[in-house]
C-alpha cells in the first residue's frame, strides 16, 4: 500500500491554528474562573430560616450535628448520613486546600421559596442542596426542624 500523504508535511497553518485555539480556551477558562464571569448567582426574596451547626464524626460512623456551643442537635446514624457525609467531605476538602480546619461552623439556610443551602463560614462556599433529589434535600431540611432553629 502506498502512503496517501506521501512526502507532504502536516499543514503548519492548521497546526498553529489548533495550538492558538487550545491556548485561547485555557486562557478564557482561567480568566472566567478568576473573575467570576459566568457564575450563576441565585437571588431569593425574604429572610431564611437559619441554623448554625458543626458536624463531628463518631467512632461508630455516626455524624454528630451540634450547635457551636456543643449542644447536640441530632445524631445521624451511618445509614442516614451518607449524603450529609458526602457534602461535608467535599466542603472539608475545600477547607484543607486553603489550610483551614474544622473549627468554623456551617450555616444551613432555607428561604421561603424552598431554596436550601449550606454555607461554609470558613471558605465562603455555598452548596445549594435542592438539586440532589427530595430524599437528600430532606436529610438536611430535618436539621432545621428542631426547636433551636430560628427565623
Amino acid at each position: 500500500m502506498s502512503n496517501p500523504f506521501g512526502d507532504k508535511p502536516f499543514p503548519r497553518t492548521a497546526l498553529f491554528a489548533s495550538a492558538a485555539l487550545i491556548g485561547f480556551a485555557i486562557l478564557a477558562a482561567g480568566l472566567a474562573n478568576h473573575t467570576g464571569i459566568g457564575k450563576e448567582v441565585v437571588v431569593v426574596e425574604g429572610d431564611p430560616i437559619t441554623r448554625t451547626m458543626t458536624f463531628n464524626d463518631r467512632a461508630d460512623g455516626a455524624v454528630i450535628v451540634a450547635t457551636p456551643e456543643g449542644t447536640t442537635i441530632r445524631v445521624l446514624k451511618g445509614d442516614e448520613s451518607g449524603f450529609v457525609r458526602g457534602v461535608l467531605r467535599s466542603l472539608s476538602r475545600a477547607r484543607a486546600a486553603q489550610g483551614l480546619g474544622a473549627e468554623q461552623p456551617f450555616i444551613l439556610k432555607q428561604w421561603p421559596d424552598g431554596l436550601l443551602a449550606l454555607d461554609d463560614t470558613a471558605t465562603g462556599q455555598r452548596t445549594v442542596l435542592n438539586g440532589f433529589g427530595e430524599t437528600n434535600y430532606k436529610a438536611f431540611q430535618r436539621l432545621l426542624v428542631n426547636k433551636e432553629a430560628r427565623q
